[in-house]
């Protein structure tokens, strides 16, 4: 294959023309081969699957199955999704980041579920880790809000989960890497396990109390361009070595 057929667009711009392509797939409009070609030769997603995998990732994979109409990575993405939930647990990237990938992901689970034996162990994956942010939830007046990890927007869970809260038990428990205690204060316990280079996956141990319904000295994350001051402080992060000696290990996922 020729280096000029090969891309390596991330960040902001693939997530970007990701949500593009999705939105034409979803309106049924025409999508060349040569994009469906770009995005299965995007050498930033091949490495990130192995180096720092995360959401982008598979979205991705989804988005080429869905318009290749074949479940081809099934399996890698069964892979990353124990991964990056902690072997079915909570999604470590956090809350936001779990909707964002589900954005592509259900609609994907939808349309493969009866073609492809795996899809069910995905669905079974996805099941357990709502279990695992229903149980680690805590309340701002009567609306149920994820656990304060990760790269976290202040916005609620979404409406079924809140439904399903209501029926949840809550109370001192440890889901993956969150430890809630519930007594007179809800005090969180957040054991940070890096992914590889991941930078929204948490890498310091961190402890947040609730007051008044709202996680005390939590910054909320409201985009990658606010969370940094500069690109070298964006690199310094991804490669700090609690991120870069798991890349072995966590981020291999086999």
């Amino acid at each position: 294959m020729k280096q000029e057929e090969f891309n390596f667009e991330n960040s902001t711009a693939l997530a970007r023309h990701q949500s593009e392509l999705f939105i034409r797939y979803l309106a049924r409009k025409p999508i060349p081969e040569d994009t469906i070609k770009e995005l299965e030769n995007n050498l930033w997603v091949r490495s990130a699957a192995k180096l720092a995998p995360g959401n982008l990732v598979i979205r991705q994979w989804c988005l080429i199955d869905l318009l290749r109409n074949n479940p081809a990575h099934a399996r890698d993405i069964h892979r990353l999704m124990g991964c990056l939930s902690y072997d079915k647990k909570i999604y470590s990237e956090g809350y936001s980041y779990y909707q964002y990938t589900r954005e592509i992901l259900d609609p994907w689970v939808e349309k493969f579920r009866s073609r492809e034996p795996i899809v069910g162990s995905i669905i079974e994956i996805l099941m357990l880790v709502d279990n695992g942010f229903e149980r680690t939830a805590y309340k701002r007046g009567n609306t149920w809000y994820p656990a304060p990890f990760g790269d976290l927007r202040d916005a609620p869970l979404d409406f079924n989960l809140q439904r399903s809260c209501e029926w949840a038990t809550h109370k001192t428990c440890t889901i993956g890497i969150v430890t809630i205690s519930v007594g007179a204060d809800t005090v969180y316990t957040i054991k940070a396990q890096p992914i590889g280079m991941n930078i929204h996956v948490p890498k310091n141990d961190t402890v947040v109390k609730i007051a008044g319904g709202v996680p005390q000295g939590f910054i909320f994350y409201t985009g990658i361009e606010n969370k940094y001051k500069d690109k070298d402080e964006e690199y310094k992060d991804c490669m700090d070595p609690k991120r870069l000696e798991t890349v072995q290990s966590e981020a291999d996922c086999d």
